[in-house]
């Protein structure tokens, strides 16, 4: 009487045309399997306001009054107030600089998708 073949694991899964990942999961050979790339950036938004000065004199009494409530110094609520006007009107460009893109820097991770 022959003795019975006894396979490895890994040779059943390739008799079996399969693979198993360190985990565990079982993929097919000819089932494409999804990897996920996440790329961490970080980007400089430019956005471009237009408002009339007699918008800007109406909301903020001068042109003057306007620039300290933008300007780094000024009170938060002043911040507020002078971010929530330019909202309301609405930016007319927006350019994004992902200068991590250019220059490196950024982090990178990858992940399989187990299959369903």
């Amino acid at each position: 009487m022959d003795k019975p073949v006894v396979m490895t694991p890994e040779e059943e899964d390739r008799t079996a045309g399969v693979d198993r990942s360190f985990d565990g999961n079982v993929y097919s050979e000819e089932t494409p399997i999804k990897v996920l790339k996440r790329e961490h950036h970080s980007v400089t938004s430019t956005f471009d306001y237009y408002p009339l000065p007699s918008e800007i004199i109406k909301e903020f009494g001068s042109i003057e009054n306007f620039e300290k409530c933008i300007s780094e110094d000024s009170d938060y609520e002043d911040q507020i107030r002078a971010w929530q006007f330019l909202d309301e009107m609405g930016h007319s460009n927006r350019e994004d600089d992902w200068w991590t893109d250019r220059k490196g820097g950024y982090e990178v991770d990858y992940e399989i998708i187990k299959n369903d």
